[in-house]
């Protein structure tokens, strides 16, 4: 039947779609192909087949590298790295996903931070403000595509407007002014010198009950807004990878700021243990 033939189809494409996802994401969280490359190379050779026991360690090596980076999140370069920053964050006390979404900001060799906890405070600062922005931008923008009207711009008094085929408004995104619409019923002698919507001048509702008038209009207009759609894909999609990158920072930012005080304090309970107390008697010669 057709309608088995469309579950199927749709069955496969979905499942093929979310086993590709899933798959860049482990390669992305793992920070290597390896998982791919290790799937590839069961499908073809037999774990069993391989007999050499250094190359069989080896590969017992970049599995359990590659699941550490991924669990964690930590970028560790090689599996002795790795076992340091495991020992590391049980005596420390110190959780593991801190220091990968710290990134760069630690150094994995010496097990300890590259920036100052008051950097990272001002970095975080910066970041959060310059989150909102963005993000107002992106819901704008997203609104304009969503929107069946045209952003268009009146040359005789250079006014931004939303023009549709029933209404227009004042295009002011910044402004908390509320302005009132003006509607294609208002097109008639008395309404026009009166100027019934408010932000209208008179010229402005003269100009837009002549375009109203238009036969065209209509037909324009839609495909106009399509146009303005294709285009804002760009910019929507440039502010979404602004966005991304953006929270990424933040989050390293902030797991900085926390485990610069924990690393103080683990440093501050070293040199304790490792400091003989002052009132020690002298060792015996």
């Amino acid at each position: 039947m057709d309608w088995i033939a469309i579950f199927a189809n749709s069955v496969f494409i979905t499942s093929g779609v979310a086993f590709t996802l899933a798959a860049a994401f482990t390669c992305w969280r793992a920070g290597s192909f390896h998982p791919i490359n290790a799937r590839l190379l069961r499908f073809f050779i037999s774990k069993d087949d391989i007999e050499d026991p250094v190359i069989r360690k080896d590969l017992a090596d970049q599995a359990a590298l590659a699941s550490f980076r991924m669990t964690h999140g930590v970028r560790a370069q090689t599996l002795s790295d790795a076992k340091a920053l495991l020992a590391f964050s049980e005596e420390s006390n110190i959780p593991l996903y801190l220091v990968g979404r710290a990134g760069s900001a630690f150094d994995k060799k010496s097990l300890t931070l590259t920036r100052s906890h008051g950097s990272a405070k001002r970095w975080l600062g910066g970041l959060i403000i310059l989150f909102l922005p963005l993000f107002l931008t992106l819901i704008m923008l997203l609104a304009a595509t969503a929107s069946s009207r045209l952003l268009v711009t009146l040359k005789a008094t250079d006014t931004w407007l939303w023009l549709g085929e029933k209404e227009a408004e004042i295009a002011s995104p910044f402004s908390l002014k509320n302005h009132e619409p003006l509607y294609v019923s208002s097109c008639n002698g008395d309404s026009i010198e009166q100027s019934p919507a408010a932000g209208f001048s008179r010229k402005e509702t003269q100009i837009l009950c002549d375009i109203w008038g238009d036969a065209e209009l209509q037909v324009h207009l839609e495909k106009e807004v399509r146009k303005q759609r294709i285009t804002l894909i760009l910019p929507i999609a440039f502010l979404l990878w602004c966005l991304y990158e953006n929270f990424v920072a933040i989050r390293k930012w902030s797991s900085v700021t926390e485990l610069g005080p924990l690393l103080a304090d683990q440093a501050g309970v070293v040199s304790k243990t490792l400091t003989p107390a002052a009132d020690a008697p002298p060792a015996a010669e």
